[in-house]
């Protein structure tokens, strides 16, 4: 049995454990314990796994990403919620995890114990060669550079230089949020040049990729600056996998980047009663740094302790409209604010900048309760194994991008939850397929015709993409 197959059994047997004891036993160290171990013990296997086999490291491996995401960011949250005497809520959000990790296992080993024994090892794995039209990529490009100004106009100039980042980076956001959305083609368009074979150069791609950057991190918005910049490197590793120490230093890179763009921020808005905006002020930056990291991971345990507070007393169950509500919000004449926006107010806090985030786990029960929390994570679970696959398995450079996207928001997720991330899947992989088709079909009818074959042509541009 292979290692990849043994994770497989190991985390379904660890889901089913979990399971087992989440529901006879009530003690909050044990089932504390049995969440680190979801959390850390099979990442650790797996890992193990791929350098006895020498494989390079499969970052989103559903046995990876979300696990270990989910213990960094949760693993303190049972003793900060004790250190602020809420035991019971502690308990409450240990409780959570635990049965949450365990239907997240059970969903992903089904799909590992199916399909590991049909995906390629990493270095074996080839792509075939995409031949798409440079110029309908450029088109793209530019539509989404197109988009990002009428993005600017919207906030009232360049947000990310306003003396309230923190309003101006929201107020571009109110109505639809179309230009938003649509300054995502630059983002599509940058992929799309990295394929296989791609006629772009080298320098070219550069100076896109730092344009990109920088028009990204003019809204105030880092998740699309990460995204970019993360899936960049993920497609990267995944046609020629990075060495370790590079994915180490890229991770402790984007942990600094967050904490800079953070405070940066908080002390461009004024937020003057912050503990971070007075250590800036000070130049006391270590300690700006702690504090904002300490502060970061105890907002998300109080921000799952609270949807279990307000749900469904001050806000009733949603039985599923959180996940729709950013495509409902794109209806013409909508109001709809914020999802995280509406639980803000419904808690009753009044912090300044964005809205209160349920947590991946946290959505599941605000939309169907306890049981939700069960089911919603065992079809994450079933949901990361898939998009894995299809990153894992395809020869298709397009399919690689679909895999890896799904594969990131999944992680995404982790923090803010389902809702927060439909939308932008939806979009960022349909333009994926649209526009890579467009571009094939394009270059199909600009090339001059192949010989005639008998059966399929597999040299056509259709095909070998």
């Amino acid at each position: 049995m292979s290692p990849f197959r043994f994770v497989g059994f190991l985390a379904a047997i660890v889901g089913f454990a979990g399971l087992v004891v989440s529901l006879t036993f009530g003690d909050q160290e044990l089932l504390y314990t049995i969440f680190l171990l979801e959390s850390f013990l099979v990442p650790v296997l797996y890992l193990l796994g791929a350098r006895i086999y020498g494989e390079p490291i499969d970052i989103v491996s559903p046995y990876v990403l979300l696990p270990v995401t989910v213990g960094v960011v949760f693993g303190s949250a049972p003793a900060l919620l004790a250190a602020a005497d809420l035991e019971s809520s502690a308990y409450q959000v240990t409780w959570a995890l635990t049965v949450g990790m365990t239907g997240y296992y059970l969903g992903a080993g089904i799909i590992t114990v199916r399909t590991t024994g049909r995906l390629p090892r990493m270095k074996a794995r080839r792509l075939e060669s995409c031949h798409l039209r440079p110029g309908v990529l450029y088109l793209t490009y530019g539509l989404g550079v197109v988009a990002m100004l009428a993005y600017w106009v919207r906030a009232g100039g360049i947000p990310v230089f306003a003396a309230d980042l923190e309003n101006a980076r929201l107020t571009a956001l109110t109505g639809s949020g179309v230009p938003f959305y649509m300054s995502f083609l630059m983002m599509v368009g940058y992929w799309l040049m990295l394929a296989p074979r791609s006629p772009v150069s080298s320098g070219t791609r550069w100076i896109l990729f730092i344009l990109t950057v920088l028009l990204l991190a003019s809204t105030g918005w880092r998740n699309t600056v990460f995204a970019f910049v993360v899936l960049t490197l993920l497609i990267q590793h995944y046609i020629k996998p990075i060495r370790t120490p590079v994915i180490f230093g890229a991770g402790a890179a984007a942990v600094l980047g967050a904490v800079a763009v953070g405070l940066y921020r908080v002390q461009s808005s004024n937020l003057t009663n912050y503990a971070t905006y007075q250590l800036v002020a000070s130049s006391d930056y270590l300690g700006a740094t702690r504090v904002y990291l300490s502060t970061y991971f105890d907002a998300f345990a109080r921000n799952l302790a609270t949807v279990f507070d307000i749900v469904p007393y001050s806000m009733p169950y949603q039985h599923g409209k959180s996940f729709i509500w950013n495509f409902l919000a794109l209806v013409p004449g909508s109001s709809l604010e914020p999802f995280d926006f509406k639980l803000k107010q419904a808690a009753g806090q009044g912090f300044a900048g964005g809205g209160l985030p349920p947590t991946l786990v946290g959505e599941f029960y605000v939309n169907f309760g306890t049981a939700g929390i069960f089911v919603g994570m065992m079809v994450i679970g079933l949901l990361a194994a898939i998009f894995h696959a299809v990153a894992r398995g395809t020869t298709s450079y397009i399919l690689l991008i679909v895999g890896l996207i799904g594969s990131y928001y999944i992680f995404v997720s982790v923090r803010g939850g389902i809702g927060n991330v439909t939308l932008t899947v939806t979009w960022l992989i349909l333009s994926t397929l649209l526009v890579s088709r467009f571009a094939m079909r394009s270059a199909m009818h600009t090339t001059s015709p192949e010989p005639k074959q008998s059966g399929k042509n597999l040299h056509s541009p259709v095909a070998s993409c």
